[in-house]
């Protein structure tokens, strides 16, 4: 439960704040009803493929077992695929949108998911930075291939299953090695990063003009957990740049990199912590 004065310090940071950067983790898809794995449990009841061979989110996460075992990793990804091409946004990007459209300096979205959802809740796409890709691109295994091919949509029709022995026709028509979602795994010198660079490039020049500038800004992170910190890092490296504090929802305890007084945190899923943040400005 907030303070008094922790509610009043929210209010105060969103509505003095002429730019807002939101930075969402996982958690962020929970109310959308895309699923968060947290151990091997409730991967493996979903994807008993690979618990037979002891596969990890991280080593299906890996593009050496997308070549080793493609009859397990290639499913597993073209179901994420189908979950998050299904997905809706809830109610919660829609109360952001609704916030950062009416701020002067702008908004960027700074993301570790790769469903889509701030382009489908019709963020604006180019402020929108995906700091590990997106599924909705593919790319040849090959880096070099990748490189000269670019990327490309899926061009297979995705069913409700999938017929094993047509996994080896998600190969490139250039060279035949499989095609993989432009996604970066673990220990991935493949990935093809054409894409990201370009969104890294426009947020860096984002977050440096609000620094140059002293322009008040409001850091809002959502669903950025332990286990991958990238987006919670970067979110509280940004609040000591621009002279903030993160405001951080997240259904879970998690422990910051900088002193408490920095982070205020709201432990409440997704939809529910952004529409309490709203609430204290109406």
């Amino acid at each position: 439960m907030l303070s008094k004065d922790q509610k009043i310090e929210i209010k105060e940071i969103l509505s003095n704040a002429s730019a807002c950067i939101i930075y969402t983790g996982a958690g962020m898809g929970v109310d959308s009803g895309l699923s968060v794995f947290r151990g091997t449990e409730g991967l493996w009841e979903k994807y008993p493929e690979a618990g037979k061979i002891g596969l990890s989110f991280e080593k299906l996460a890996n593009p050496n077992n997308y070549q080793k075992y493609p009859e397990v990793v290639i499913p597993f990804y073209l179901d994420r695929y189908k979950s998050y091409r299904n997905a809706e946004p809830h109610s919660g990007f829609y109360e952001l949108l609704g916030y950062v459209s009416g701020l002067k300096n702008g908004y960027f979205c700074v993301t570790s998911n790769v469903d889509g959802l701030f382009q489908k809740s019709t963020f604006n796409k180019e402020r929108v930075y995906e700091i590990h890709g997106a599924i909705d691109a593919w790319q040849c295994s090959n880096y070099n291939c990748a490189k000269k091919s670019g990327l490309e949509g899926l061009r297979y029709n995705i069913e409700d299953t999938y017929n094993i022995n047509e996994i080896d026709d998600f190969r490139c028509e250039i060279c035949g090695d499989h095609i993989r979602p432009n996604i970066c795994m673990f220990y991935d010198f493949n990935w093809y990063s054409y894409k990201h660079d370009l969104q890294e490039n426009k947020y860096n020049s984002f977050s440096n003009k609000l620094k140059e500038r002293r322009k008040k800004v409001a850091i809002i992170e959502i669903g950025a957990g332990e286990a991958i910190r990238s987006i919670k890092t970067e979110s509280e490296l940004t609040a000591y740049d621009l002279n903030t504090k993160v405001i951080r929802i997240n259904k879970y305890p998690v422990k910051s990199d900088l002193n408490d007084p920095d982070v205020i945190t709201i432990e409440m899923s997704a939809a529910e912590g952004v529409a309490y943040i709203m609430s204290l400005i109406e």
